[in-house]
């Protein structure tokens, strides 16, 4: 059924359908509500299926629920792909417990850096032109940020702190290494 839904800094008609259901599996077969979600002309089935343990709430504020919710996604995807949270093997129940809060306190301080001291226009720019799908890109992702740190701790082992002309070996030392760290 049509309905207008306010998601993503807009409103949007969007067809829904809601049915009552049990989540089996990380919900403990739970009871709730399943909202069936399709851009209006979509010729899929549905384009976004999220389930709720909320049974009294209508469909159309669970799809606002979700578009709010996801924002908070790309920093948990960040913490695990970049900080490097999601490839932690640990096994005693103290390390568990800490290694994902360290993760986001570590993603918190790389972007902090970034706003206070590495921000600069042109990467934006840069990676637009180093890699084409990003030309509609506006903002640097958390990969810049972290990217340009790592670059600049690199540079910074290999600063020399007296005048003069660098090392030619410290120089491709300092390639390989950006491209490590670009990897």
């Amino acid at each position: 059924m049509p309905t207008q839904v306010y998601r993503y800094g807009r409103t949007e008609t969007v067809d829904i359908a809601v049915a009552e259901a049990i989540w089996y599996g990380p919900f403990a077969n739970t009871g709730g509500r399943v909202v069936l979600l399709r851009d209006i002309g979509s010729t899929t089935p549905y384009g976004l299926a999220p389930f709720t343990t909320d049974t009294s709430a209508a469909g159309e504020r669970i799809v606002e629920r979700y578009a709010v919710r996801w924002s908070i996604e790309p920093s948990n995807a960040n913490s695990k792909q970049q900080t490097g949270v999601g490839q932690a093997r640990n096994r005693l129940p103290k390390a568990v417990e800490r290694t994902v809060p360290f993760g986001m306190i570590i993603q918190s301080m790389v972007i902090t850096w970034y706003t206070l001291y590495g921000y600069d226009p042109a990467d934006v720019t840069d990676r637009a032109i180093a890699q084409p799908w990003y030309r509609t890109k506006t903002e640097p992702s958390f990969e810049d940020m972290i990217l340009k740190l790592r670059k600049t701790i690199i540079a910074t082992r290999f600063t020399t702190l007296t005048p003069g002309q660098p090392d030619p070996d410290l120089l491709h030392d300092y390639a390989l290494a950006c491209a490590a760290a670009a990897a």
